[in-house]
């Protein structure tokens, strides 16, 4: 991926590796080895009309399944009382929302520039949210099972990745200025959404080891609806963008396939109760954040 200056910062964020594991299920430091995610260069002239913005840090918070504050309201009390330290990462993700959200409503952030900043910091403090509850995930897990977590997050990179070339392929068709903190804001998502996740198998985690399931909502998408959407998507955007649809989908399906064993790990024993349903619950959130993220996508196409 090429690097992106982001203007008025002076920091140029580059391209996320995926850092080379010294031991079976070795840490991965995603703040050391991946820095910010990379932030397609947003321009930041002064939005032609505000009022088109109207409601957007409600979009920040909600946007799509992967807000977990939205997608799950009781995730967090479920969790503190299955592990008192979840409550603790479940405060610290709340603590980035409402952080982002002021910084969006202060008066003197009211440009489009401005409005990126506050979107990138909030990337920032996503990315060490995501390193810390991957190392607290991989300490909680039995020695056997990280090697599951270490190649599930790298397919997760390597999905990203592929995403963020999405993203900026739709956003390339979009015409006004008010579309930059939404580039900015969808990219944000990607990283959001893995620590949370992230968050929550912690909390799954505690109930395994007692043999049970924490039921959890969840939307429900079949991989034929979000096949249908894929193709829109495909056709709705120039030629020469297809061949990014198309990675982002196989990305993705890698990816998918790859926190298959991650997802055993987290849910009880194979055959305790609730474990079936454990792993098609966690299967089925995936799905649903996917159909969310590109459906979202779908509806930028060509906006103005």
């Amino acid at each position: 991926m090429p690097l992106f200056p982001y203007p008025g910062t002076g920091v140029t964020f580059g391209k996320s590796g995926v850092p080379a594991s010294t031991a079976a299920g070795g840490a991965l430091d995603f703040w050391d080895d991946t820095g910010l995610n990379a932030i397609f260069h947003l321009r930041t002239t002064d939005m032609a009309n505000r009022a088109s913005m109207h409601g957007f840090p409600a979009l920040v918070l909600c946007l799509t399944v992967g807000a977990f504050t939205c997608f799950a309201p009781n995730a967090a009390s479920a969790a503190s009382a299955a592990d008192p330290s979840a409550s603790a990462a479940f405060a610290a993700n709340s603590d980035i929302d409402r952080t982002l959200t002021r910084c969006l409503d202060a008066p003197e952030k009211q440009s489009t520039g401005a409005q990126d900043e506050c979107i990138v910091d909030a990337t920032h403090a996503w990315d060490v949210r995501l390193n810390a509850s991957y190392r607290a995930l991989q300490n909680d897990l039995p020695e056997a099972s990280r090697p599951a977590l270490l190649a599930a997050q790298r397919a997760w990179l390597a999905s990203r990745d592929a995403d963020q070339k999405l993203i900026a392929a739709v956003y390339a068709t979009v015409r006004g200025t008010m579309y930059a903190p939404m580039n900015a804001n969808d990219v944000m998502m990607l990283t959001k959404r893995r620590a949370q996740t992230l968050t929550r198998y912690a909390a799954d985690l505690s109930y395994a080891r007692a043999g049970e399931f924490r039921p959890m909502p969840a939307g429900e998408a079949k991989m034929s609806d979000i096949d249908a959407v894929t193709r829109r998507i495909e056709r709705r955007l120039p030629a020469s963008a297809r061949g990014i649809v198309r990675a982002s989908e196989g990305k993705w399906r890698a990816f998918m396939s790859a926190q298959t064993a991650l997802i055993a790990a987290i849910c009880p024993a194979g055959g305790a109760p609730g474990a079936k349903a454990c792993r098609g619950a966690q299967r089925d959130a995936e799905r649903a954040a996917r159909m969310a993220q590109i459906e979202g996508l779908e509806g930028k196409i060509g906006a103005d």
